[in-house]
């Protein structure tokens, strides 16, 4: 009876550590891919006393995570001192020429305060033109954990990819696994049943050479089968761990976002309006 509880209990903690904490939206965890090559996502947290504050705080950290990345010449201390006097970060990225483009915002309280995190887009290098793309998952709640997609896929080839959204793949993942291992079974059985003919001592000259022939080929298709199935499921494993999340639209909800780029010594303001169905 221990043989069969131990791994029950072991398997609920599991389940129950990758449950925890899904109210978060899965940006929080896990960043988005970049859509393209010339912006990268960036993800940063602030804690304060008021939600402001904290936000504050955490452009702070974008800002100068950014200037870091792009190599400009702004100075932070005037940067940091038009953010924490309160100016919007939207103006002060058109004043000082930095290419931000904030996309999403999760606050949460706790007993001293807030801690803000939020999600930004910003140019890969000073000498990149960014283009940045439409976000419209702000309140996708999943998770989208690689250990926990690892751990579906152990259970299920092609699992954990269905948890990161990406269906297609997590599909043919497990049908080509059930193919190749029903192949497996298949020969093996209809070898044996070739190596019963060939021990049976009745068996004519003619019959054993056709069994045997017929015994080695399916062999060899059993051997395959099983070597492309254990194959596959190591793949299936790295793809769930490492494939990046299809993050869900936020359905029927419109999507606001202001975007800042350099347009060589000036800055141009963007704004986009998408609706969701």
């Amino acid at each position: 009876m221990k043989q069969i509880l131990l791994p029950i209990l072991f398997l609920f903690m599991v389940l129950s550590a990758i449950g925890q904490e899904v109210d978060k939206p899965g940006w929080v965890t896990t960043l988005p891919k970049a859509e393209n090559s010339t912006y990268v996502f960036v993800r940063e947290t602030g804690s304060g006393s008021t939600p402001s504050e904290a936000l504050n705080r955490a452009m702070a950290r974008v800002f100068q995570s950014t200037m870091m990345r792009i190599g400009t010449t702004v100075s932070w201390d005037e940067v940091n001192k038009s953010l924490q006097g309160g100016a919007e970060w939207g103006a002060v990225a058109m004043q000082f020429n930095i290419p931000v483009n904030k996309v999403c915002e999760y606050m949460r309280k706790t007993n001293n305060g807030f801690v803000a995190t939020v999600l930004c887009m910003v140019a890969t290098s000073g000498s990149v033109y960014p283009v940045f793309s439409e976000f419209t998952a702000c309140n996708d709640i999943n998770t989208y954990s690689n250990s926990s997609a690892l751990f579906k896929s152990a259970i299920m080839p092609g699992l954990g990819q269905m948890g990161k959204n990406r269906v297609a793949n997590g599909v043919f993942t497990l049908i080509g696994e059930v193919a190749l291992i029903g192949t497996g079974v298949a020969s093996y059985s209809m070898a044996k049943s070739k190596l019963n003919i060939m021990k049976d001592n009745a068996t004519s000259i003619g019959d054993f050479s056709a069994a045997k022939k017929s015994y080695n080929t399916l062999r060899t298709v059993n051997i395959a089968s099983f070597s492309a199935a254990a194959a596959l499921y190591v793949f299936n494993l790295y793809r769930a761990y490492s494939m990046s999340p299809k993050y869900r639209k936020d359905d029927g909800a419109l999507s606001f976002y202001p975007a800042i780029t350099p347009v060589g010594d000036e800055a141009a303001a963007g704004f986009g309006l998408t609706l969701n169905f």
